[in-house]
């Protein structure tokens, strides 16, 4: 399990590649939670959850959509990217994020 404050710019919406502009005007601030296994079952389950405060009960107030099946793919100048999906019935709908790590008035 990892976790921190952080700005996250989704880069997708409904799979479909967003402007730069657009994802930039954008960001949702929170607790940044990742977990490569369910807790409780241990069962393997890489998902990232943007929570409104540490310690808020994954899956229930997510400030947004929870990021399904995601990997880290990239660290530069100070931020991340998770790639991977949102989940609707079966449907792989493509999401990335950019996550800039710190307080909120230090990611704005």
């Amino acid at each position: 399990m990892h976790s921190m404050w952080c700005t996250i710019y989704q880069l997708y919406e409904d799979g479909q590649r967003l402007p730069p502009e657009i994802a930039q005007a954008n960001g949702a601030y929170g607790w940044l939670y990742m977990h490569s296994k369910l807790p409780g079952t241990g069962m393997p389950k890489n998902q990232a959850h943007l929570l409104p405060e540490p310690g808020a009960p994954p899956g229930i107030n997510d400030v947004i959509e929870a990021l399904n099946c995601c990997n880290l793919v990239a660290i530069d100048k100070g931020s991340m990217r998770l790639n991977g999906s949102r989940t609707y019935t079966q449907s792989f709908i493509r999401q990335a994020w950019i996550c800039i790590p710190g307080e909120k008035n230090d990611a704005t």
